[in-house]
């Protein structure tokens, strides 16, 4: 069974964040069988305080996740 794992980010005040960020978390992928499903895409907020955007990244099982056994490097 495929497993998603879905990150919101809340808010971001330094424009230069998400672009520190992004190399290192592209390592972190490599090798890891990780497929973006959506990235800070446009959402409707139902509940609670709106969020400034979310990733969701899809896996095939949850074996694939990190912390499973597998030595995830960046």
């Amino acid at each position: 069974m495929s497993v998603s794992v879905v990150m919101p980010r809340e808010r971001h005040d330094d424009p230069a964040g998400p672009a520190a960020y992004a190399a290192p978390a592209r390592r972190a992928r490599q090798g890891h069988p990780v497929t973006s499903v959506v990235g800070h895409g446009a959402i409707r907020t139902l509940e609670r305080e709106p969020f400034d955007g979310v990733l969701s990244h899809q896996l095939p099982t949850s074996t694939d996740l990190p912390g499973s056994g597998k030595q995830v490097t960046t």
